[in-house]
């Protein structure tokens, strides 16, 4: 997954490995990934929503 930081378009890679045959296992991937976007934002632009 790829994250872009909203407020100057850096980006960085993200990897997050899953079970292919569990739902469960994937939705904890997802919600990772989610979260470490949310994450690179806030170190990048000092926030994660865009214009805070």
């Amino acid at each position: 997954m790829l994250m872009i930081a909203w407020c100057n378009d850096n980006t960085a890679t993200d990897t997050v490995c899953y079970d292919l045959d569990s739902q469960q296992s994937k939705d904890e991937a997802y919600a990772c990934m989610t979260h470490n976007g949310q994450l690179f934002n806030v170190y990048i632009c000092g926030s994660e929503d865009y214009g805070s």
